[in-house]
């Protein structure tokens, strides 16, 4: 009994690798975030997955053009923080309520990242780490 639910359980850890391995071949443009999803995103429901690959092939998402808005505002952090928080919540309907204080200031340590930096050195120098203060604010002020 014992060995068929280990059985059952590594069948699911691979099969959840392979999911995921499959979502950062499919847009290069979102390796980041594909990066982050399966180092912070511990999938326990089927429903999750799907939603991302469905995201991901509709390209509904679409990171660049929400972090291109925030690069644009941030000399007004009041309004980059809004529309960082609207980011999120949206994210948090997608990926079912992930997002909360914990997992945002896990998130905003990735952002400081070597590979978060190589990312958002498109937007400007610096801007990973904007993104890092950010997540922080909206942390330690909406989630308890």
């Amino acid at each position: 009994m014992q060995e068929q639910a280990l059985i059952e359980q590594k069948e699911m850890i691979e099969l959840k690798i392979d999911r995921i391995n499959h979502l950062k071949k499919l847009k290069k443009s979102d390796e980041i975030e594909a990066a982050i999803l399966e180092q912070m995103v511990k999938i326990e429901n089927k429903n999750i997955i799907e939603n991302i690959q469905n995201i991901i092939n509709t390209d509904e998402i679409d990171f660049n053009d929400h972090f291109n808005k925030i690069f644009l505002m941030r000399n007004d952090n009041k309004a980059s923080k809004l529309l960082m928080i609207k980011f999120i919540e949206y994210l948090n309907e997608v990926y079912e309520g992930y997002f909360n204080k914990k997992t945002l200031l896990e998130l905003s340590k990735k952002y400081l990242e070597t590979d978060a930096q190589n990312y958002f050195n498109k937007y400007g120098d610096g801007f990973n780490i904007y993104l890092s203060k950010l997540l922080i604010e909206i942390a330690e002020e909406n989630y308890d």
